[in-house]
């Protein structure tokens, strides 16, 4: 079990913020047979902020915010082939102000030939959610002087969460003694899902 409180003081020449952050996370490691490795764990953290309008062309809205995130996690690491070949399997379920359900998965098959030798691939999906900066933040700005001309943005609580699935896939050698070699190809696939 791992728990921390962190008070932050910050000041800018446009914005000013203080907060106070909570976190607790619990982790149970089994060992359930030589074929399996088994994790799980459950966290909470509270991050509480108060934001002062230093400069009025930059306003957090609402000006105290309380951050509520709860979380939890397994991950199964199973031995297919002793020594040689694993598959890792896991999912992670988070919730935000005790409202928005996300979940995370994500798989991973490792291949050891021989002790010089790692092939590896995964499958993983991801979810982001929405910062402060893009639901609560308020800018204003000049934009000309002649016509007068200004331009705000304005944050969107509507601001819908990024899906993301991720395919990855590796080689690794082992050339000369303490000299590894990696190969490693990536492709992702990101959409918007809508909280609205």
């Amino acid at each position: 079990m791992q728990t921390y409180y962190d008070r932050t003081n910050r000041k800018q020449a446009n914005f000013a913020e203080s907060r106070d952050t909570f976190d607790i996370d619990f982790i149970h490691h089994l060992i359930l047979s030589w074929r399996q490795d088994f994790l799980w764990g459950l966290g909470a953290r509270l991050s509480s902020g108060n934001t002062s309008n230093v400069d009025p062309t930059v306003v957090f809205t609402p000006g105290h915010f309380t951050d509520k995130l709860y979380s939890s996690f397994v991950q199964d690491e199973i031995a297919i082939v002793r020594d040689r070949l694993s598959l890792t399997i896991g999912s992670k379920f988070s919730a935000q102000q005790l409202q928005w359900l996300r979940g995370r998965a994500g798989a991973r098959v490792l291949w050891t030939p021989n002790l010089r030798q790692t092939v590896w691939a995964a499958v993983t999906r991801a979810v982001r959610t929405p910062s402060r900066v893009e639901e609560d933040l308020q800018l204003t700005a000049m934009a000309a002087p002649n016509p007068l001309t200004f331009y705000r943005v304005v944050g969107d609580r509507g601001f819908s969460s990024e899906n993301l699935v991720g395919y990855e896939a590796g080689y690794r050698t082992l050339v000369k003694p303490k000299f590894y070699v990696d190969i490693e190809g990536r492709s992702e696939c990101h959409h918007r899902t809508d909280r609205r």
